[in-house]
């Protein structure tokens, strides 16, 4: 079985996209996660993973520069298939709580 670098800590949005993606793959990929982005990458880089799963933009600050960069400097490094994952947010409270 592959494995597949992801950005943690577990529960985050990275995570439940890249278990989607696996769920959606014909050929499954144990998640491995790290705790930075530069990490993951490095990791493919040295081939200590098969893959990396990382994001590139977000909704919060656009652009992901540090992904960027790296997959920008690195000879070794290919992205392979991009993976669109609507993110909904909601902000809830409890009413009459002072």
């Amino acid at each position: 079985m592959k494995r597949m670098g992801i950005l943690g800590p577990s529960g985050t949005h990275s995570e439940a996209a890249a278990i989607r993606l696996n769920e959606l793959s014909a050929e499954k990929s144990e998640l491995v996660i790290l705790p930075e982005i530069f990490e993951v990458l490095a990791a493919v880089v040295e081939e200590q993973l098969d893959a990396g799963f990382v994001p590139v933009e977000n909704s919060l600050e656009g652009s992901i520069n540090i992904t960027l960069d790296t997959l920008a400097r690195s000879e070794k490094l290919i992205v392979a298939r991009e993976f669109v994952y609507p993110i909904h947010n909601q902000l809830m409270a409890r009413a009459g709580v002072e």
